[in-house]
């Protein structure tokens, strides 16, 4: 019997396909969710369908309709090769009217003040460890258990440039690329070399490219990677929050969910060899070192990876029918 024929027979009680919304929202955060679901319904904000962005097969499962600010999005897991990713999903010229227009800020952050100054603020007594998650200390820190050498650093989507901190501590040649001009110019002020852009204006290369929680965000990894690949020397630092025990938190902000499996499988195919792999225990969050080769090839067993997704899947529809139950009781 075939992974579809088996889905297809379980009772709709198991698929409820519904992600739990979150409660506490404030107004700015309601109303831009109110106008990022009239835009969608009025195709001021356009989707298209498309493939698994892995293995561009067009078998898929649908385990949710909505994210966890209520958004309407459906993320689907490919029966082919197990990769979680968004579908439809938006185009390239919603995509950026989607952050360029500030319904992104809107929903995500609302009402709530980032105290952006306080992430410059880094520990050099901290000691990596896969059961506390911090956030530039852990990234700077896996890649000093990596012991790799490298002169100089870029990072793609930076921030604020907080990452970036240790690295400057220890005299690399670095800099960073940022799309919002008001995060490079805080980055700016507290002399972190920052540029507004993204992979495309690149024009230098690097022994070492960070992309912390940026992949994710790509409707195009595949393409993206390669990009940046002619201007890295050696190495590509990568995190991004990882589908491993539980399901990650559902946002319409990211296109796709990996396993380490997956990652190091879209790595392998532009010419990426996994060097180390990390998983954190309390969010889940995956890292993993790249050395850039001539070739290089991953296989994983693909219909574990999806028969493994989907028992995660089930047990926590099971776990809300379970809660809800409760509840009415």
């Amino acid at each position: 019997m075939s992974i579809i024929h088996k889905i297809s027979t379980l009772p709709s009680f198991f698929l409820p396909k519904k992600y739990p919304i979150r409660k506490k929202l404030d107004p700015i955060q309601k109303k831009g969710i109110e106008e990022y679901n009239k835009q969608i319904e009025s195709n001021v904000l356009e989707s298209t369908k498309d493939n698994c962005p892995l293995c561009k097969s067009s078998k898929s499962f649908s385990l949710f309709k909505n994210d966890r600010h209520g958004l309407k999005c459906q993320t689907v897991l490919c029966l082919d090769c197990g990769l979680v990713y968004q579908n439809p999903r938006l185009t390239e010229k919603s995509l950026l009217r989607f952050y360029e227009t500030g319904l992104f800020r809107d929903i995500y952050v609302g009402q709530k003040k980032t105290n952006y100054n306080s992430r410059y603020e880094f520990d050099f007594n901290y000691h990596f460890d896969t059961n506390e998650y911090k956030a530039s200390e852990s990234l700077y820190y896996f890649s000093k258990t990596c012991k790799i050498n490298y002169n100089s650093v870029c990072e793609i989507g930076a921030g604020g440039g907080w990452n970036l901190v240790p690295f400057i501590k220890e005299n690399k040649n670095v800099i960073g690329y940022e799309p919002d001009s008001n995060l490079v110019k805080l980055g700016n002020e507290n002399n972190i070399p920052l540029k507004q852009g993204f992979i495309s204006d690149i024009n230098q290369p690097f022994d070492l490219f960070i992309m912390r929680h940026v992949l994710e965000h790509l409707k195009n990894p595949e393409a993206e990677i390669l990009q940046l690949k002619s201007y890295i020397n050696k190495y590509l630092l990568i995190e991004v929050p990882g589908f491993i025990r539980k399901i990650p938190s559902i946002q319409t902000a990211h296109l796709s969910y990996f396993s380490i499996d997956t990652l190091n499988s879209l790595m392998a195919k532009q010419g990426f060899k996994i060097l180390k792999a990390a998983v954190f225990k309390p969010n889940n969050y995956i890292i993993c070192l790249y050395e850039k080769v001539i070739s290089s090839s991953y296989n994983y067993n693909k219909n574990r990876e999806v028969f493994r997704i989907l028992k995660i899947y089930y047990k926590n529809q099971m776990r809300q029918k379970l809660s809800f139950i409760k509840r009415i009781l």
